[in-house]
């Protein structure tokens, strides 16, 4: 995959608004959250870069939003939402 500026901005976009929507779903999810939803998540997360690697979201000059990246942000996001509220549960605990 050949990257330029463009391409690495459309990359950061969609990680930084689609993480972020991620990231405020994860605050849905009740507590406690058990392993098995850890594990579909991560493998959620990981099998959408395979999930239709081509298909735009939104496009134009350049600056291309694709699905599989949308989609694996948003997991990521919400893993990470998680794993922060896990850590801050933990540390007001002590």
């Amino acid at each position: 995959m050949h990257f330029t500026f463009v391409t690495i901005l459309s990359l950061a976009f969609t990680y930084l608004v689609f993480g972020y929507l991620g990231y405020k779903a994860s605050h849905q999810f009740k507590r406690p959250v058990t392993p098995l939803i850890w594990i579909v998540l991560v493998l959620a997360s990981f099998a959408c870069s395979f999930f239709s690697p081509g298909a735009m979201l939104i496009g134009g000059g350049g600056f291309n939003i694709y699905i599989n990246e949308a989609l694996q942000a948003i997991g990521i996001g919400i893993l990470i939402g998680l794993i922060a509220r896990e850590l801050r549960l933990k540390l007001t605990a002590h």
